[in-house]
């Protein structure tokens, strides 16, 4: 049996070796990976990501991630503010990365490219996929069987008070030249971003309480990702079972969501 002592190394000896053993292993290769945005933190003009993976709704990875000024901006000049609509908690993306370990950081992923395609192509899936269950559940076409008035006198408004798409609608209601003696009761919430799909589905509930005739969901202009959340199942459940009819101006007139 040896009564040699075992070799001892500094923590930083340890480390170091790490470093350098991932340094010649991955160096400058890159790599394309699939992954859901868990969270996003914004310092400095980086993006500092928390990347899951899952499997049947159990996360089976995490990492963390970085995205560099320099490298956030090249990205953004060429997709415009649609970078931030995907660089959102709960989005899945596709990126290409680089493996990094330091020493004094630990190991990260950083992110040096972005395909923009591969999220919209997510849009599309949860668009049909959307659809599908709402057709097979046999309540898709439910809002065309619900009576809406000639004149719409009594309207329940969800939308976000304040901003541009509300101030069109309301000056639009008591400035046209053919009715304007609406009464309209105000549901004020978020329009953009995963929060925003309870709190309109709490207001579309609310809204059933009252003495209305319509209920109207009202968001601006943005891009296909700000739009997503109109395409969400439960939230498009909610409208299918709405007693009272929904009408919607959401985006532009060339967007289309479920």
């Amino acid at each position: 049996m040896s009564t040699q002592e075992p070799k001892i190394y500094t923590l930083t000896n340890l480390t170091r070796s790490l470093e350098n053993h991932m340094d010649q292993t991955f160096g400058n290769k890159t790599f394309w990976v699939k992954a859901e945005l868990s969270k996003v933190n914004v310092s400095s003009g980086r993006r500092y990501i928390e990347l899951v993976d899952s499997e049947k709704e159990n996360v089976t990875s995490k990492i963390q991630a970085i995205i560099w000024g320099n490298t956030y901006t090249a990205i953004k000049n060429r997709s415009g503010k649609v970078i931030d609509s995907i660089l959102e908690p709960g989005n899945k993306v596709l990126i290409e990365v680089k493996i990094q370990y330091d020493k004094l950081y630990g190991l990260k992923l950083l992110i040096v490219d972005l395909d923009l395609s591969y999220s919209f192509g997510d849009v599309e899936k949860l668009k049909k996929e959307t659809i599908a269950k709402l057709k097979t559940e046999l309540i898709f076409d439910n809002q065309k069987s619900i009576y809406l008035p000639v004149i719409a006198k009594r309207i329940g408004l969800i939308s976000s008070i304040g901003t541009s798409g509300y101030k069109d609608f309301t000056t639009e209601l008591s400035t046209n030249n053919y009715f304007s003696n609406f009464i309209v009761k105000e549901f004020d919430c978020k329009v953009q971003g995963k929060a925003a799909i309870p709190e309109i589905i709490k207001a579309i509930n609310a809204a059933n309480d009252y003495d209305i005739d319509v209920i109207v969901i009202l968001r601006g202009g943005g891009s296909k990702i700000d739009l997503n959340i109109f395409n969400d199942y439960k939230l498009c459940k909610t409208i299918c079972e709405s007693r009272l009819p929904v009408m919607t101006g959401i985006g532009h007139e060339t967007d289309d969501v479920v």
